[in-house]
């Protein structure tokens, strides 16, 4: 079963029903799954930057509590558009949320991630940066303070997923309406002190290539199609010891 990856924002204007749409009929008919991913528990990081730290408490409650919200708000989203679809397609589509796929091995890619954090500086600046670039947003300095130190956790989970998911999951294709974070192409072009195979725990084929594609046009009204960035993986003998 050929599947691919299409991950959608709880909030990006991006993902309105008319652009998912007209985003998906542009696919290939080659694929038999189109797995939805929903950032819903990375949201925490976004929610306690509002908040506060007088505010954190409650933050961890609510989604302790409604965890499965956005999921299955944007489950009942799904279901038209996949109404809207019609026959005009040959996959099928589910949807998933970040805890699918949080288990064992996603947490020691996360670790990974950290030690390569704290030892490789060039890393380091690039979640910064992106980190940085996301918390601008926020005019008041103690919420952009709190929210650059919250961003940098966001990312690094974030990379741990997209690893978990397509290193390990074996999704290779990723179609995204929004702008990729660079630092995560850069960890699958290889350019930090440890490799994509290597972070993400795997023996992987090198023959298997990552693809990430993006909208071939800025105003998704006037998309046609996606342009593709492939990424080719190192292979190793061994994986790295999980101990």
């Amino acid at each position: 079963m050929k599947k691919a990856l299409f991950p959608i924002s709880v909030s990006n204007q991006r993902y309105s029903t008319d652009n998912v749409v007209r985003a998906l009929l542009s696919l290939s008919r080659e694929y038999d799954l189109i797995v939805f991913l929903v950032a819903d528990r990375l949201q925490m990081y976004n929610k306690a930057t509002r908040a506060g730290k007088v505010g954190l408490f409650g933050v961890l409650q609510e989604f302790a509590d409604k965890r499965t919200d956005y999921l299955e708000q944007r489950k009942r989203w799904l279901e038209k558009i996949r109404d809207r679809l019609g026959d005009d397609v040959d996959f099928e589509v589910s949807m998933k949320g970040i805890d699918h796929f949080a288990d064992e091995r996603a947490f020691r890619i996360l670790r990974n991630l950290v030690l390569l954090y704290a030892a490789d500086k060039r890393f380091r600046r690039d979640v910064r940066k992106a980190a940085l670039d996301f918390c601008s947003r926020y005019e008041q300095r103690e919420m952009a303070d709190l929210g650059f130190r919250l961003s940098q956790g966001y990312i690094l989970e974030e990379i741990a997923i997209s690893l978990r998911i397509h290193i390990v999951g074996g999704i290779p294709d990723e179609y995204y309406l929004g702008q990729q974070w660079g630092v995560v192409l850069r960890v699958y072009q290889g350019e930090y002190d440890v490799d994509a195979t290597v972070l993400a725990d795997s023996k992987r084929s090198s023959g298997e290539p990552v693809n990430f594609y993006s909208p071939d046009h800025p105003e998704l009204s006037k998309m046609r199609g996606w342009i593709k960035r492939e990424f080719l993986l190192p292979e190793h003998e061994t994986s790295v010891p999980s101990g």
